[in-house]
């Protein structure tokens, strides 16, 4: 499939068909990685080694390039679009105080992120806080999309960030809490930069060895990670007593508080954490992540992606290693 390099205007800069190689690694709610290999006689190089802010696509795939190695040929190293979204930073915020006393949905509350960030952020002040009612059109991207907010799923608590956090770090918890994921699509029929949420569908899709749809199976299980509760960090109003997550109060002292999710595990099977992460909601994104990791890894045959699948489907897998399955 033909490579094609854009600038970030959308214009054509070239189109090359018999690249040395070309490798993507596409996730569902992360930034994905391209690799592709160049010759140094080729335009594309050229043109590659010139620009400075370039997309490579193939097909539906889709980079930004991020490093470029030239030796006896061209290293192009690159990160899915949606990377650009680590470009942006959103700083504290709390859902209750932006949208009120009602919880609400992942989707609603990715949409003020990427407003704040993208679409109208405000202008800010030397001492960092934001000038309500104001666009500062320096950082505004004027072709950026929003997503439609329909089918929304209303959390079951509020939201909020007690520190600055890159706006894809939002975005990724806020969809992993709605089962969703993303992504930022490079529209060059618009000439815009549309985000975009994803939801899998389930697939009548069963991959195995048996059915020779699988091969070079294998099966890693992990529970390094795994807690059942853990400590997280807030900040304690020292005046009125009251915790500042999520109530407003002032950030007068550090206090620590536990948080635990339900389990069966006792004794010396009950594992605990430290979490990095200040406040209760993000110190609860984290625990989720805190789990046994369990990974099938195989090359697929005989399915096509885009067409009997798409990024962040669910098929079934069935794997046998001696009396294990």
């Amino acid at each position: 499939m033909d490579i094609r390099v854009y600038d970030f205007d959308f214009k054509l800069l070239c189109i090359m068909s018999d690249a040395i190689s070309s490798s993507w690694t596409i996730r569902y709610n992360g930034i994905g990685t391209y690799e592709g290999h160049f010759r140094l006689s080729d335009k594309v190089a050229q043109i590659i080694l010139k620009e400075p802010y370039i997309v490579i696509t193939e097909g539906e795939k889709q980079a930004v390039c991020t490093a470029k190695v030239a030796e006896s040929e061209l290293l192009v190293c690159g990160r899915t679009v949606n990377w650009l979204l680590s470009k942006r930073v959103i700083p504290p915020f709390k859902s209750r105080t932006v949208f009120g006393d009602t919880f609400k949905g992942a989707k609603e509350i990715a949409e003020y992120v990427l407003q704040r960030t993208f679409t109208a952020p405000p202008k800010i002040d030397e001492g960092g806080c934001y000038l309500e009612n104001t666009v500062d059109d320096n950082r505004k991207v004027g072709n950026f999309t929003l997503p439609s907010v329909e089918g929304d799923t209303t959390l079951d608590r509020y939201f909020w960030r007690n520190s600055a956090n890159t706006a894809d770090e939002v975005i990724a918890d806020l969809c992993e809490l709605a089962g969703l994921g993303h992504r930022l699509y490079f529209n060059v029929v618009d000439k815009t930069w549309d985000f975009e949420f994803l939801e899998g569908e389930e697939k009548p899709i069963i991959l195995s060895e048996h059915n020779r749809n699988l091969y070079d199976a294998s099966y890693t299980e992990d529970i390094e990670k795994l807690a059942s509760g853990g400590w997280y960090e807030i900040y304690s109003s020292a005046a009125s007593g009251t915790d500042s997550d999520g109530s407003g109060a002032d950030e007068d002292e550090t206090v620590w508080r536990y948080l635990k999710k339900e389990s069966d595990l006792t004794g010396m099977k009950y594992w605990e954490a430290k979490f990095s992460e200040s406040g209760l909601s993000q110190a609860q994104s984290a625990m989720e992540k805190r789990i046994k990791e369990c990974t099938l890894q195989g090359t697929v045959s005989g399915l096509k992606y885009l067409k009997d699948y798409n990024l962040g489907d669910t098929v079934s897998a069935y794997m046998r290693f001696g009396n294990f399955e």
